[in-house]
């Protein structure tokens, strides 16, 4: 019988679904991502997605016979080496027309305006920050103060950016001498951050921590929720321990 370039006809659906149950998994995870659906999953349900979604389209878009007729000695190629897909998609995949998604880049004057309305400036930061009520002056927690601040960063949506412009408004005493002293050392939020905990943390932080895990016992009358709750945050402070640790941990320090 004499070969086909391409299947072309709706009735040639059952044709494709029946090939499709001789293609390896790089084959149908080639397929479904040119037809841009998902491919993850097992050989099963890989083929599952095809088969339904021939059956639900009943497309007539052109086949490549290439992998066809690679799939009909599928058994032959098991037996050996499985071969690195080459990246030219298009000589193994089936074509499917797609309408790219328009995004139109042209704005008004008013849209412009409006966007850089939208924009906080560094007075408008400043002044939400100092609203947040958060002072640090080099004496107090300093793991505590920048939990804080960082959960507060998120939860108003500024970037690192924009609360390091707002960050004498967190500062006070000693603290403050700090920032006027190494700001211009630094470029992007991260930059602060090290060289805070360099500079309040102390140096045995991590083993002071583990010390106050160990000696931090269930007292008499406190309840478990205070006791499960004062340990668990000395543990998420030192940062190192395991889930099986920390369970292992809060079990022998309770009290009986």
């Amino acid at each position: 019988m004499p070969k086909m370039d391409q299947l072309q006809t709706p009735s040639d659906t059952e044709v494709r679904i029946s090939k499709i149950y001789h293609l390896r998994k790089v084959e149908l995870v080639q397929l479904l991502e040119g037809l841009q659906l998902d491919s993850e999953g097992t050989v099963e349900e890989l083929r599952a997605r095809l088969v339904g979604y021939y059956r639900a389209k009943e497309t007539t878009t052109p086949v490549s016979m290439d992998l066809m007729e690679r799939a009909e000695n599928t058994e032959a190629e098991n037996t050996g080496p499985i071969r690195k897909p080459t990246s030219d998609l298009n000589q193994h995949i089936l074509p499917l027309e797609i309408k790219p998604k328009v995004v139109s880049n042209a704005t008004n004057r008013d849209g412009e305006q409006r966007r850089e309305r939208d924009t906080p400036s560094a007075a408008d930061i400043c002044d939400k920050v100092r609203k947040w009520g958060v002072k640090f002056d080099g004496s107090g927690d300093p793991l505590a103060f920048t939990e804080r601040i960082e959960e507060l960063r998120e939860c108003y949506g500024y970037s690192g950016r924009e609360l390091l412009l707002a960050l004498p408004e967190l500062l006070k005493g000693r603290a403050l001498l700090w920032y006027r002293n190494n700001r211009s050392t630094w470029k992007n939020w991260e930059d602060v951050l090290d060289s805070f905990k360099l500079y309040f943390i102390p140096h045995r932080h991590q083993y002071t921590l583990e010390e106050e895990i160990r000696s931090r016992v269930q007292k008499g009358r406190e309840s478990a929720t205070e006791y499960v709750t004062d340990i668990l945050t000395l543990m998420r402070r030192h940062g190192e321990m395991s889930q099986r640790s920390q369970m292992n941990r809060i079990y022998e320090n309770r009290s009986y």
